[in-house]
């Protein structure tokens, strides 16, 4: 029996009393409901401040422009669309209009000491009481209808005109009522400047202003059609609350628009409504795919009572969604704890799977019998199918056990694995902050164990075939997938220590975005460092665990460090002497701070040592010529710290998992030295690591002979793990072109005879994963794990009613900029958290006693300090730099102005440095135990920023518009409300038409998210992408695969002259390097012959071209509009490929490249 993993705390109920406030004073700003009848607003003019649902009067202007972020529109009315069932007398419903109107007075007398520009207008609720209609019966003619809904229309006027009487009555009978010209504006001069001696006073001179009232007339109206008068089935209804005023000349003077808007209907006497279907959303017994109601201008939501059930408008709609909990087994013998399967595993795990079948018979079982009585056995058919998989979920992870049953030594890494997060997790005082895997994590990771042992036991490899499926891990953001592959990727570095592998890469992880792979190598780095240490403690030998960082954003080789510090051209490659001089020269350079061209600021990848959390710093070692990160605690174990950040240092040391972007890829066809990472490794310079048996890896700074290299017989040299996280970003052209490199980079390892890499996918976003990965990497796909037979429900983890993870609030603007809605959401924010800081005994509805773990001002600031951030997710940099302006403009003035704090700010894009992100990160993550860190209080921040950055200190977002893409968007929101519940505000731009529909669908689309996210676009056989891809494949033929052997006959294969020699000596041959990539392309497994055409016919101009000798390099000689890529985002330029950077002027090149946004 499985029991969800914890219960919500006192601390988080205090957390969501805090967010409720939250909530409140931000749609406080955005309505006037928190202003009660007769009382004031002070400021501008009503319409001009409250931006939800505030209807206009019909003649207002609209401005209309879909690609100006400041437009407005100004809407008149509000609908709602329901379907009632037809009763054979004609149903009758209870409707209810809502609405709220001001008029402008003199200030009252307790107004005395507001800015003397502020006007005062008064707010009238009209009570209207529920109307009760008759709607037309089945067998209504269109007449009878027609009549019907005159009639039901009337009735509802007759109880709004009675209202709006009422409201003009006490409009005329206020002594306060406002009156223009120069007697009005003599009586509020006299007002502030205290002319009055009291109350009574002043409101006798203000009846007697009375000379030019400005008295409103306001008109509204409630509209039914029916849609579907020819249909017998349940009526559908349109009701639209209408505000038919005239337009008010000055809207200061007179205010025409209505506020709080909105209709209900109420069932009478058991009549039903009968719901739509949400069609986007796809058929499945999981899914509640009924739909109380459409509303254009609002959303409809469902109230139930004891009474009546009744349907309303809303325009500020809320969704809360709930925690996601991990479940855990009841018995807490079983519960995977890392120490316990450190020690001995099997029985264990022989529990787990124990569970797994428990809850298929119990759980699965009984809802497919439920399924069948309720809907048939199609549907139950549906179910069994989906139980079938998890059945097969259940096999692979009982398989997994065997295996660690059957060979000691993956059993013995497995220990050791465990024995490594253990030590992680412990904790000075010895407790641990927490000790087992969660339920997922365990068994993806004992599913995979076979994979791994099959790069050691060919039994087990002719059984599992790890390299012809993809393991697909597929959990909601936050929810531990980094921790469960790298579960197993220190499995396997422990693995082939065991098994005699000493040096190469274990594995390889790749990234879509370089922001994602920063905050990851941080992680890694700690973990590595720890199993390091269970390395040296087991004596398994080898060289030390480290992990290089291959993305970019730092110089590739330290000749281009050299070069660029000391303003030179080129370095010459006969004088080492000279060359390592000039390394000594940075060394001293950079330990007296005195760089001129470089900074070490910008080679920095870590600020703090994982290990000890002293400071780091960057030194240059100019004996081993790297860039070392060190660690200057001197009570800590760890000096120089176990990572590579230059390209060269990578590929001499081999670390041993390599993390990247998919931009890196693109180096197979420009730099040989990358296959020293796929297996081809043949030599060791004594002084300067791995070679490929050619010359040394840096030729320039070495003086050693190629005959004293050390020969190298490296065991299964290839990285034997592939992890590719985030699979959902890899799409479009990326998508295209990484499917062809991912080919290549196969082919290199399988023509060196050796075995093709485990691939792993990790995503939280996924829809079509199998057509996707089909495309990418030409594989089948295992999805792990399987949906449960619940939505949000499975084995391994369950919704929580009783905790709310995350508040989504919607908003579309009216009578307001874009803009200008979304800098007051941000000045409401920043306000609150101040007055709750600040002036806690002014917060209304709040107080010390409604909490359960604060006693004290002081511990309320200290969880205030969770909410003072607010993340602005914006579209493109250049609305962000609209909002960064508005901040100080606008935000800023005001509250200063107000007597609050000033607020900071920072952008988040592709174009920030590593720097500035790893420092913002440092910041936020001590936030939870320093909350006095200094730390910006508004992020402005791209799509950058959905990714990588898991921070339990953000919790409230406002997203400027919504995200192009489903998937981007539940990324992005789940940034806040990792670990305390968050606050998204999505304030949805008022005329795209995808904002729209999400504010309409707002509760039913947040509830579904996960199941609403689009197809990722890719497709390996676009007609354009061979042609992109060609030129970098060809030359990845000559520098990987056929290097070593035309280097050591003839001479570089980057020259020109020599692959024409090599051709017409037969080394290489126009047929065979047509086959080769037709193999990389795949061009058998598709059906249109268009790839090999292309293939053969560029392939001949190529070499055509080689052979005429007409340009010195090879990449330079390719005919054709495209050259080598230098990233697989490189889609309009391209650069050329040369044997160093001094002959071909890359850096160059890559100075032109832009960030991603």
């Amino acid at each position: 029996m499985l029991e969800q993993s914890t219960e919500k705390t006192p601390r988080i109920e205090d957390m969501e009393a805090i967010s409720e406030y939250l909530l409140d004073e931000v749609t406080n700003q955005a309505t006037s409901d928190h202003i009660g009848h007769q009382d004031a607003h002070i400021g501008s003019a009503p319409s001009s401040t409250y931006f939800s649902g505030a209807l206009s009067p019909t003649r207002a202007d609209i401005e209309h422009d879909d690609d100006d972020i400041y437009s407005r529109i100004s809407p008149s009315a509000l609908h709602m669309i329901i379907r009632v069932v037809r009763e054979d007398d004609g149903p009758q419903v209870a409707i209810k209009p809502d609405f709220d109107v001001f008029y402008r007075i003199f200030p009252r007398w307790k107004d005395r000491g507001i800015d003397t520009e502020q006007s005062v207008y008064r707010k009238l609720s009209p009570n209207i009481e529920p109307v009760t209609v008759s709607l037309p019966g089945p067998e209504a003619d269109i007449a009878a209808i027609e009549r019907s809904l005159d009639d039901a229309e009337a009735t509802i006027a007759d109880a709004i005109g009675d209202a709006l009487e009422d409201v003009h009555a006490d409009i005329r009978d206020d002594p306060l009522q406002y009156s223009s010209g120069q007697v009005g504006e003599q009586l509020i001069d006299d007002f502030h400047e205290g002319e009055f001696d009291d109350a009574g006073t002043y409101r006798k001179h203000a009846a007697e202003a009375n000379r030019e009232l400005q008295t409103p007339k306001f008109d509204v109206r409630v509209a039914l059609d029916v849609l579907n008068p020819n249909d017998t089935g349940p009526l559908q209804l349109k009701l639209s609350l209408e505000n038919i005023a005239s337009d008010a000349p000055d809207p200061d003077l007179i205010e025409h628009t209505i506020f709080g808007a909105g209709l209900s209907v109420s069932e009478i006497n058991d009549v039903s409504f009968a719901p739509f279907r949400f069609t986007r959303l796809p058929e499945d017994y999981r899914y509640d795919r009924e739909l109380e109601g459409y509303g254009i201008n609002c959303s409809v939501e469902r109230v139930t009572d004891a009474e009546q059930e009744t349907l309303q408008t809303t325009c500020l709609p809320i969704h809360e969604q709930y925690r996601y909990r991990h479940r855990e087994p009841e018995d807490d013998e079983s519960v995977p704890r890392f120490q316990r399967l450190a020690d001995e595993p099997l029985e264990i795990l022989r529990d787990l799977k124990g569970e797994m079948e428990a809850y298929r018979d119990r759980v699965w079982s009984t809802k497919v019998t439920e399924l069948e009585a309720e809907y048939g056995s199609s549907v139950a058919e549906e179910a069994r199918e989906q139980m079938a998989d998890f059945e097969a979920e259940i096999k692979r992870f009982e398989r997994g056990i065997q295996v660690l049953e059957e060979y000691e030594d993956i059993r013995w890494a497995f220990e050791l694995m465990n024995e490594t997060f253990d030590v992680k997790v412990l904790q000075d005082d010895g407790s641990r902050a927490y000790d087992s895997w969660r339920l997922f994590q365990i068994v993806f990771i004992v599913s995979n164990l076979p994979d791994l042992a099959a790069r050691e036991h060919a039994s087990l490899a002719e059984e599992v075939s790890p390299s012809e499926e993809v393991s697909l891990l597929w959990f909601p953001t936050g929810g531990g997938k980094t921790e469960a592959y790298l579960g197993l990727v220190v499995t396997a570095m422990h693995f082939d220590r065991i098994r005699g592998k000493n040096i190469g890469l274990t594995s390889m992880m790749r990234y879509p975005l370089r922001l994602l792979s920063l905050q990851q190598f941080q992680r890694i780095t700690e973990l590595f460092m720890y199993a390091d240490e269970i390395r040296e403690r087991h004596s398994l030998g080898g060289d030390r665990y480290s992990v290089g960082y291959l993305t970019g954003g730092t110089e590739n080789k330290l000749r281009d460090l050299i070069k660029k510090e000391f303003a030179q051209s080129s370095l010459d490659a006969r004088d080492s002497a000279k060359n390592l001089q000039k390394a000594q020269e940075l060394a001293d350079r950079w330990k007296n701070d005195s760089l001129h061209n470089i900074s070490r600021e910008g080679h920095q990848f870590l600020n703090k040592c994982p290990k000890c959390s002293g400071d780091v710093i960057t030194e240059f070692n100019p004996d081993k010529l790297t860039v070392d990160h060190t660690c200057i605690n001197n009570e800590c174990s760890w000096d120089r710290l176990p990572i590579y950040v230059i390209d060269n240092e990578i590929y001499r040391h081999l670390p041993t998992m390599v993390i990247g972007t998919q931009d890196k890829l693109a180096a197979l066809g420009y730099e040989r030295k990358f296959r020293l990472l796929l297996g081809h490794v043949e030599e060791r310079c004594p002084d300067h690591g791995f070679t490929d048996g050619t010359e040394c890896t840096e030729k320039y700074f070495c003086s050693i002979d190629a005959d004293e290299h050390q020969s190298l017989y490296p065991k299964d040299p290839v990285p034997g793990l592939q992890i590719q996280d985030e699979l959902h970003l890899v799409k479009e052209e990326l998508g295209t072109f990484e499917s062809h490199y991912w080919s290549a980079m196969e082919k290199v390892i399988e023509w060196s005879n050796h075995e093709k890499p485990k691939l792993i996918a990790a995503t939280a976003t996924i829809e079509a994963y199998e057509n996707q990965i089909s495309h990418l990497y030409q594989r089948d796909a295992t999805l792990f794990p399987v949906p449960g037979p619940e939505y949000r429900e499975s084995f391994y983890a369950t919704e929580d009613p009783n905790e709310v993870q995350r508040y989504f609030l919607g908003i579309t603007p009216w009578n307001r900029s874009h803009i200008n809605s979304v800098v007051s959401i941000l000045e409401a924010q920043q306000r609150a958290v101040q007055d709750l800081r600040d002036n806690f005994e002014a917060a209304e509805d709040l107080s010390i006693e409604d909490f359960n773990t604060i006693d004290t001002l002081s511990e309320l600031s200290d969880l205030l300090s969770f909410y003072e951030t607010a993340v602005n997710y914006v579209i493109s940099k250049k609305e962000g730099a609209r909002i960064y302006t508005s901040i100080e403009t606008q935000i800023n003035e005001d509250l200063t102005r107000d007597g609050y704090d000033e607020i900071d700010r920072m952008s988040l894009s592709g174009d920030s440095s590593f720097q500035a992100v790893s420092e913002m990160l440092d910041r936020f993550e001590s936030l939870p135990d320093n909350p006095d860190t200094d730390t910006e209080e508004v992020i402005i921040a791209t799509s950058t920023i959905s990714h990588g950055v898991d921070l339990d200190a953000l919790n409230f977002m406002i997203f400027f518009g919504m995200p192009r893409r489903t998937a981007e968007y539940i990324q992005s929101s789940s940034r806040v409300g990792r670990k305390y519940p968050g606050i998204i505000v999505d304030a949805f731009h008022p005329i795209r038409e995808r904002d729209r529909s999400h504010f309409h669908y707002f509760d039913k689309y947040h509830e579904y998210q996960d199941w609403l996210v689009e197809p990722v676009p890719v497709n390996r056989w676009a007609k354009f992408s061979v042609k992109r891809t060609l030129p970098g494949l060809f030359m990845s033929l000559l520098l990987q695969k056929h290097y070593t052997e035309i280097y050591q006959e003839i001479g570089s294969p980057y020259q020109t002259k020599t692959i024409a020699k090599a051709h017409a000596q037969g080394m290489i041959s126009e047929k065979e390097l047509i086959e080769d990539l037709c193999e990389i392309y795949g061009t058998d497994k598709h059906k249109s012959p268009v790839f090999r055409d292309v293939i053969e016919r560029k392939v001949t101009q190529f070499m055509s071209a080689i052979d005429s000798k007409q340009k010195n390099f090879v990449s330079d000689s390719l005919p054709g509009d495209h050259g080598t890529m230098f990233s697989l985002r490189d889609v309009d330029q391209s650069v050329q490929v040369f044997p160093t950077r001094e002959d071909g002027h890359i850096v160059e090149n890559l100075a032109d490249k832009g960030g991603e946004n």
